[in-house]
């Protein structure tokens, strides 16, 4: 009867040490996971923070026929300790108040040099695309196919408004904001002047 007792008592013992072990290695992954998903929220929310371009300043191109601004150019750089930019990924957000596009880049439309308006980069945009000029870029970490902006880099994004607006005429008010995949946007606005020269510092 005595070992009876005892053995229950072992067996009863020998539950317990298995139970506390599935418990406490429940508890270990759980902990893991956590820990995980925190680092990941922590990485993306520094990423957020810490990244970002800004607009230095915005050209327009017009056709002196028409009056109007057929092609614009949007000159960017890396904010302040900002990490490195995929432009692959930017897109650009653009209304003169009456349309809103949203454009995204368009690999064959990739130039480099100093020409922003003599380039072949705008025979490939539509209604739907930007196309990248680098004016800036002393590592070539910015190329067609991989445009990783970085510390010093300069880059325009370069729009064509006759076919996404049908050209934009004196008084037009146009805004919008460049947006990459993490950190934080770039927004913009700014009207066609009145008087109309072929070359315009717009913003």
């Amino acid at each position: 009867m005595k070992y009876s007792i005892g053995i229950g008592s072992l067996i009863v013992f020998i539950a317990v040490i298995l139970i506390s072990a599935v418990a406490a290695n429940i508890l270990i992954q759980v902990s893991s996971n956590l820990q995980q998903k925190a680092l990941l929220t922590g990485r993306t929310s520094i990423q957020e923070v810490s990244s970002g371009i800004k607009v230095v300043t915005i050209y327009g191109k017009a056709n002196m026929s028409t009056l109007n601004v057929e092609k614009l150019a949007i000159i960017l750089e890396l904010s302040p300790g900002s990490r490195e930019i995929d432009l692959n990924t930017t897109k650009i957000e653009i209304s003169d108040t009456t349309k809103l596009s949203i454009l995204s880049y368009n690999t064959q439309a990739f130039y480099v040099g100093g020409d922003l308006f003599n380039n072949t980069a705008w025979n490939y945009l539509d209604d739907k695309t930007y196309g990248i000029v680098v004016l800036n870029d002393l590592d070539g970490s910015i190329s067609k196919y991989n445009p990783i902006m970085n510390r010093g880099d300069r880059v325009a994004l370069i729009i064509d408004s006759n076919k996404v607006f049908g050209g934009l005429s004196k008084s037009d008010y146009v805004y919008g904001k460049v947006k990459p995949e993490y950190g934080v946007s770039a927004s913009f606005g700014f009207y066609i002047p009145s008087l109309i020269e072929e070359v315009i510092i717009l913003s």
